[in-house]
């Protein structure tokens, strides 16, 4: 039963990393279609060129980054600044963080508020989005916050992040299934930022055919 339900949330987490790349908000029953539970609010922040897609069901509530957007120059050149800085000990790709800061607060708030189970999902760039908030979010779920539940990550063809304590953090979130990285063997993204500059990723990939 476990597995099922995985297998239908990490569908449901592939329609909705399409849905973040839309330009307006999906209809519910666009996305109802393809998520456990009942749709009950649909919202959505921009910042810059970062979007987050935000859908919250019973239980969940599923939050979507978009990913690279190859027409948006800011987006594109993000993905090819490979500086790591410093967070709480571990380091991180400061261009992804940067993205990540720039909605956090919505994304912080948003799920405290909802006091439901969260999902964070991602393509591409979006995926590094989504590790990096989720992991900051196990920090304050650690930490005592009460109002944020153990997040769990869906990503697609998601790059490194960060190095290996970063790594070692995902490991943790990962417990039980509740972090899911998948790639294609013919995708160069997942293999870069490249582990000879310090990067590594956090739990091993599961291959789309």
């Amino acid at each position: 039963m476990a597995a099922r339900a995985d297998r239908v949330d990490a569908a449901g987490a592939a329609r909705l990393c399409e849905l973040a790349y839309l330009d307006e908000l999906a209809h519910p029953a666009e996305v109802a279609a393809y998520i456990r539970g009942e749709v009950e609010e649909l919202n959505e922040i921009r910042a810059g060129d970062v979007r987050v897609f935000v859908v919250q069901t019973n239980p969940n509530i599923w939050v979507a980054f978009r990913g690279t957007q190859f027409e948006n120059k800011r987006s594109a050149l993000r993905n090819f600044r490979y500086h790591l800085s410093d967070e709480n000990g571990y380091l991180v790709h400061s261009a992804f963080a940067a993205g990540r800061d720039s909605v956090w607060d919505f994304v912080r708030d948003v799920v405290s508020n909802s006091r439901k189970a969260p999902v964070f999902v991602g393509h591409s760039q979006g995926g590094a989005f989504a590790t990096l908030a989720a992991v900051r979010l196990l920090a304050l779920s650690i930490n005592g916050d009460r109002s944020i539940l153990r997040p769990r990550v869906y990503t697609f063809a998601a790059p490194r992040v960060g190095d290996d304590k970063f790594a070692a953090l995902v490991e943790i979130m990962a417990h039980g299934g509740r972090v899911r990285r998948f790639t294609t063997s013919n995708d160069i993204v997942p293999r870069l930022p490249f582990s000879a500059w310090g990067y590594s990723h956090g739990v091993a990939e599961s291959y789309l055919n």
